[in-house]
């Protein structure tokens, strides 16, 4: 894992590329393109936020995926990720989110995790699922509607 803050200016170009991908953007809830001086003020910002941790995933020079830990508070933290869409590996989503998940109880020691989803995500709904994460409740996020889950520690 590698913080964003860490990456040099061709990487922060490229992994804004990959937001802005259409593929990428139709599931977040800021689904509007990011410019690149927007892009660079957010990972700037880390440097006196303690409130996000932004990484990206990699595998020797592959990057992989970006992940995103949000929303630390009573015992508890939110996540996001999305992968890299010019990348084809199989089973990816699967290995990733079992990773994460771990490191989030094992290294941050979090005993609650928890992640939203667009209700029409059918494929991360399904992982989600197969992680036994539990729907907590649904709200409206970009005129979509948005299932909040989470998966408890002891419900692994």
């Amino acid at each position: 894992m590698v913080n964003f803050i860490q990456l040099n200016i061709c990487k922060k170009e490229m992994l804004l590329g990959q937001r802005n991908n259409q593929e990428t953007q139709k599931w977040t809830h800021t689904q509007d393109e990011i410019l690149l001086h927007n892009h660079l003020n957010f990972i700037n910002s880390f440097k006196i936020r303690d409130d996000k941790f932004y990484f990206v995933l990699k595998n020797e020079d592959k990057y992989l995926s970006v992940v995103d830990f949000s929303n630390f508070a009573n015992d508890s933290c939110k996540f996001e990720f999305y992968l890299n869409q010019f990348l084809v590996i199989a089973e990816i989503s699967r290995v990733l989110e079992k990773i994460l998940i771990d490191y989030v109880f094992k290294i941050l020691k979090i005993p609650v995790l928890g992640l939203e989803v667009f209700n029409d995500n059918s494929q991360v709904i399904n992982l989600n699922k197969k992680y036994n994460f539990s729907e907590i409740k649904r709200k409206v996020a970009s005129k979509k509607e948005v299932q909040c889950v989470e998966l408890k520690n002891e419900n692994r």
